[in-house]
């Protein structure tokens, strides 16, 4: 979101990016609902989400609902079926060793 464009008066669609960092959850099971969804719209995302089970793909949908929020109220996009998921990945943790 750092990007800055000149007002041109073409037509540029909305990027947003949003991250959930260290989710306790394996990122090798995160790995399947990222692939997942990764290409669908938002809509049709959230809505494969709700049926698949596991605690990932309740993650990922929580995931997706935070950022069109985001979108929505401080990036101003004005229709949530314009969103798309282009990119989703889930990397390894930080891990804080001694911690209980």
């Amino acid at each position: 979101n750092e990007r800055v464009h000149p007002p041109t008066g073409e037509y540029r669609p909305a990027y947003i990016c949003h991250v959930r960092d260290n989710i306790k959850y394996s990122q090798k099971k995160m790995w399947h609902y990222a692939q997942f969804v990764k290409g669908l719209t938002v809509d049709e995302a959230l809505k494969q989400l709700s049926f698949t089970q596991g605690k990932g793909a309740i993650i990922a949908k929580e995931v997706i609902e935070e950022a069109v929020e985001i979108a929505i109220k401080e990036h101003n996009v004005e229709f949530r079926s314009n969103l798309w998921v282009a990119e989703s990945f889930a990397t390894k943790a930080k891990i804080i060793r001694g911690a209980r």
